[in-house]
Order: C-alpha cells, then structure tokens, then sequence
C-alpha cells in the first residue's frame, strides 16, 4: 500500500471549486501530518551486517574511530569511489574479504550513515529553533481568536453587489418600505428625480445598502463617500456601534465628501452599511419642498491602487460579523529568502508583540459582552469570564489547556485582580505574551501530534490558527489518514483566505508586490495615468486569480492568449468595449500573448520609461 501522501498527491483532483494549481497546496500536507508516509527506520540496510563483520573493530560503531584507528571515517567520496576503494584494500588484513557486491553495499552503507555531510548532519542536529509568528500570521491570528466568538460568516453564494432597501420619507421605517433590490454598486446621480417617479417623492426618499466588502489584500484602505443629503456611513463595525460618518444635507446641494481609512485583512469580508436621506433641511412639509439634485457615490482607494467606485465583484449583499483588525505597527520580516520569516526575535518585535496583546486586550473588553455573552447584570458573570478566558487561552495555544496551564494563564490572573474586567485582561495577556502563541507548536514533540499537525495546516493554508471544525477533527482523532487531511484540506482551500494567501504568493513570486512603478514619458504615452497603472495590476490579479481557481490549468500561467481589460484598459489597447465596462477577458494582439510573462503590467513594470 503506498505512502498517504503519495496516495493523496496522487488523488489530488478539480474539486469543490479549488484547482490544480491550488492542489499543491494541499497535495504537501499529508507528507507532514500523516507518519505513515515516511520511510521506516527500523529496516536495516543491507551493509550494516558487512560493517559490523569486517570494519567494526577499527572504525567503531558509529564510524568514529577507535585506539588503533583514531581517525573518524569521513569524507567526501561517492558511492562508487568508496566501494572501489574497499574492493581495493579493505580490510587491510585481507580484502578479498569485502569484494563486489558486498563492497558496493557497505560503502553504501558507510556513505548514508556517517561518512558523508548529509549523514554527519543528521548524526549531530542542530539545536531545535524555535520559528515565531510572522507579522502576517500574527495579525490573522489575532484576527480570528477574536473572531471566533462572533457569528460565523454566512456562505458566498457568489452574488455580488449590495443589498439596496428604498423607503418613502426621511427614514428607514419600515412602514415606508416600498422595494428591495442587489444594486452592483453604489454610485446614483438622481438629478431632481427620486429613484422611481411612480414610487417615490422627489425631494423624499431613503435607500440603506447593506452588506460586507471583499478586500482583496491586506493593506490601508481608504473609503469616500459623496453625496448630497444627509449619509451615514459604518465599516466593519457592530450594528450597536456608531456610524463612522453621519453627515446631515449640505448647502446649495453641492456634493460633498466624506473619508475614513480603515486597515483591512485580505481575504475577509467586513460588514457595511450606507444609508442616504433625501430631504430638504428644516422642511417637514411638502408644501414647502423645493427640488433639490440627489447624488450618492461610494469610492475606495485601496493598497495600491487610486480613487474608484467599489467595484461589485468586492461587495456581498450578505452581512457579516466585524473582524478585529490590530493596528499595532511591527518591524518588518525577513524576507531575504524571498518569503516572510519569522526568524528575528528584536526588543521591537517584543515591544509590538506586547503592544498588539495590550490593544486586543482592549478590544476584548470593549465588545465583553457580545464575545462572551456576558452583561455586567449576568448572575453568573465570573463563571462566564473563566469559560471565555479558557477558551481563548486553548484557541491561542492550539490545543487544550493543562491544568498546571489553566492554573497560571486564567485562574492566577483572575485570583490577584481587583475585578473580573482585569483579570480577564491579564489573562489575556498572559496568553498573548505566552511562547505557546508567539511561536509556532512549542509543545510539539511528537510528529504524531493531532493537535499541532493542525496547526500546520491552517498556517500552511490561512497563515491562521484552526477554525473551529478543524480544531475538533484534532480533538476527534480525525487527522491520522490521508482522507482525513484530504477532507478538512479541501474544506479550507474553499475559504478566501486561502486565495488570499496563494494571491500574494504569486505577486511575491512575480516580483510585484508592491505599489506600481511604472513611469512613461507623457510625450510618448499621454493616455497613461496612475489610473491605467493600478487596472493593469488589477488585471493580472484577475488572470492569476483565473487560472487559479477557475481554469484549473497551471499551464495557462504561461499560454494564456486572453487578458482581462475594463472599458479604459481597452481604448489603450485597441479592443473595443464600452467606456464603463468591467473587466473582462479580451483576445489581443491576434492571440499573440503568453500568459503571464507578456501580461502588460508586468511588460510596463520592466520596461523603460519609453
């Protein structure tokens, strides 16, 4: 019977939506979580008996040496230029005693065991070093310890666009509803109209649009809304939170602007709620109400990127749970490998890692009662703290508490407090601060372990700790086959997070994960603008994000002919599209082009500036 994971690379197929190219992902897991896929220690090799027969007596057990032999036996022949030499003159005694065959097999033996570097290495290991956090899964991670307290996120269905309520009058009172529709974006300009003359007043009508964003990548995002009346504005907030903007009408209907910027996660949905008031200011009679222009226009500018409408393919008319977002700036990772690692340990890194425990802390606290579902009023409100600060220690530390742990990250801080609201923030301190949660799998001994082989597959996947259904296949003895690591594999590859982290990966591999520098001569190129500059990265997004997860075909990383353009892209290149078009795939250059490598931002990126 093969290895697990021989057989699950081997059955790794197009399925539940994930692809190929995202297959590899997956197809590296069980060679890591399942034992049975690595080779058997205990089978001995065939030249063990020879060397024990004839060389033990000189070279030692262990190819170390002995009195009459001090030299270890070491060095850096191959194979076949050490068994020439024992067929040649070993045993020195008599060496027709090691000839042939048994020559070959004993140098094989001496070369795998301890004669080459690669032997010696795995004779005297280097001390175990322990890998931190990077920035990326300690913010994710901290995302999702706060997250998993609130309602789970309601499934895409794939619709996208917002959910829009009109309402008759100056508010959303539900006996004035009148419709309901997904408007795809948030940009209206009504004139002096209402959106339906036959429905609606002109100069009285309501429309909330709710819903979630889909950020693509993680960075600083900026949301702008213009508008006419009255608006309020809420971004990743509890619908019992303040709007970020409530703004009342301007004056002489101009438009004016509002803005917020938000540090948001890639690869989440945030909930979002927009509502806008036509009315006239002071007027509550419609005797009295002139005509007044109405317009409304939702913009972002993203990590980046420039000013644009929210596009609908990042919205969801469904409403999801805030994310915690911590905003404590940490010194960057060590990316001279080509990838973040979590190597360095720098009284910075110690001072961030303390201040992002303090503002989670904070946060935690400020939300107590929604997280853990305890009113200062609960009788059994202590009782409910414990539970909570328990949970929140396990979910950090990726496996259940001891009791010797339970006893110094939740009983202890909790005991010396003055109140419950301090003892929970010391605990979550406690846990925050702890090794268990900085650094990855510090009681992982065995490479058996359940828990900590979850563990490496969530950060494998989400650069995050196990959700709930993977930390109870742990606990359910669920992760010893290749089908089971095969199942939760194929649950978790689905969530965007995962395409998140594959979409940086590539963008990382390209070389192009970073603002766009692209600089033309205006004399030579007078249509490029930073607007062209950003829709071309947003093109190859989207290629990448096609072949990935639609096409199933790695190969069209290279083949593909067709480039995803929205309407300005095309007037640069010729194709024909309408001038507020979306994008979509074109066939340029009479299917001249090669995937990736003569995609046009990455041909702007390296070429010179004429």
């Amino acid at each position: 019977m093969p290895a697990c994971g021989a057989t699950f690379a081997a059955e790794v197929r197009c399925r539940h939506g994930w692809s190929r190219l995202a297959g590899p992902l997956v197809a590296a897991v069980p060679l890591v979580l399942c034992p049975g896929s690595r080779a058997d220690p205990a089978r001995e090799h065939p030249g063990a008996a020879i060397y024990r027969e004839h060389c033990v007596r000189c070279h030692g057990a262990d190819g170390a040496g002995t009195a009459d032999v001090p030299h270890p036996l070491v060095g850096d022949r191959s194979i076949g230029q050490l068994a020439a030499y024992i067929d040649e003159a070993m045993p020195e005694d008599d060496p027709t005693r090691v000839a042939g065959a048994d020559a070959q097999r004993v140098a094989e033996f001496i070369h795998a065991s301890f004669y080459a570097a690669p032997a010696r290495r795995d004779e005297c290991p280097p001390r175990v070093e322990l890998s931190r956090l990077t920035v990326r899964q300690h913010r994710n991670s901290l995302a999702d310890l706060v997250g998993g307290f609130r309602e789970p996120a309601p499934a895409d269905d794939g619709t996208r666009g917002l959910r829009g309520e009109y309402f008759r009058g100056r508010d959303t009172d539900r006996r004035a509803f009148e419709c309901e529709r997904i408007d795809p974006q948030v940009d209206f300009d009504f004139g002096i109209e209402s959106p339906d003359p036959e429905r609606f007043e002109p100069s009285r009508f309501t429309i909330r649009w709710t819903g979630s964003v889909l950020p693509l990548e993680t960075g600083l995002y900026e949301f702008v809304v213009r508008a006419t009346d009255a608006v309020k504005l809420s971004v990743n907030t509890a619908a019992y939170e303040p709007p970020l903007v409530d703004a009342t009408v301007s004056v002489n209907d101009d438009v004016v602007e509002h803005r917020i910027s938000l540090s948001l996660l890639g690869g989440r949905a945030y909930p979002l709620r927009l509502e806008f008031s036509k009315a006239n200011q002071g007027v509550n009679d419609a005797r009295h109400e002139r005509p007044s222009r109405a317009r409304i226009e939702l913009l972002w500018r993203p990590p980046h990127g420039v000013l644009e409408p929210v596009p609908a393919r990042c919205l969801m008319p469904r409403t999801t749970a805030p994310v915690f977002v911590p905003r404590t700036p940490f010194p960057p990772d060590d990316r001279s490998m080509g990838y973040e690692r979590g190597t360095g340990v720098s009284p910075e890194w110690l001072a961030a890692a303390t201040a992002a425990a303090a503002e989670t802390a904070d946060h935690v606290l400020g939300h107590v009662a929604h997280l853990a579902q305890a009113p200062r009023d609960a009788p059994d409100r202590a009782a409910r703290l414990h539970e909570f600060a328990t949970a929140f220690a396990e979910r950090a530390f990726r496996r259940p508490l001891s009791a010797d742990l339970r006893r110094l990250v939740v009983e202890r801080p909790f005991g010396e407090a003055p109140d419950l609201d301090t003892g929970l923030k010391r605990s979550i301190m406690v846990a925050l601060a702890a090794a268990r949660f900085l650094f990855r799998e510090v009681d992982a001994a065995e490479a058996g372990d359940a828990h900590a082989g979850a563990a490496r597959l969530s950060f494998g996947l989400w650069d995050s700790l196990p959700d709930k259904p993977l930390r109870d296949a742990a606990a359910a003895g669920r992760l010893t086959t290749a089908a089971q690591v095969r199942a939760e594999a194929e649950r978790m590859v689905g969530n965007p997070r995962t395409r998140a982290k594959l979409r940086d990966f590539l963008f990382a591999w390209l070389r192009v994960d970073h603002d766009p520098e692209i600089g033309k001569d205006p004399d030579l190129f007078p249509q490029f603008s930073p607007a062209v500059a950003a829709d071309l990265r947003t093109s190859l997004a989207l290629l990448l994000d096609d072949v990935a997860w639609r096409e199933g075909d790695w190969r069209r990383l290279f083949d593909a002919s067709e480039v995803p353009l929205n309407g300005r892209l095309a007037t640069l290149y010729g194709a024909v599209l309408p001038a507020d078009a979306d994008f979509r795939p074109v066939r340029l250059d009479e299917g001249r082009r090669g995937g990736v490598l003569t995609h046009p931002y990455l041909m702007s990126v390296l070429a010179h500036r004429d």
